[in-house]
């Protein structure tokens, strides 16, 4: 379950258009448990990649940076309790 993102715009290339580079990923969490955000550009290859190290909780709440690449046009997230 995602709480709430926050997210970050810049302007690129020197035009008025916005594009959105970073944003921060919320999730109900378990003190205590640790969790690993991955990514994916589709959802029909299953094949997700880590974004950064796991994140163990210590509150009811974690988050995790995501920082976007000028090429990322689409992309997946989720989040999994590492075992």
């Amino acid at each position: 379950m995602v709480m709430k993102s926050t997210i970050t715009l810049q302007f690129t290339n020197g035009t008025n258009a916005l594009r959105l580079a970073s944003f921060s990923l919320n999730w109900a969490s378990v003190p205590g448990k640790t969790y690993q955000v991955e990514t994916s550009q589709s959802l029909l290859t299953n094949q997700w990649s880590d974004i950064g190290d796991p994140v163990t909780a210590t509150a009811t709440t974690s988050a995790q940076a995501v920082t976007l690449a000028p090429a990322d046009e689409r992309r997946f997230y989720r989040v999994k309790v590492v075992p």
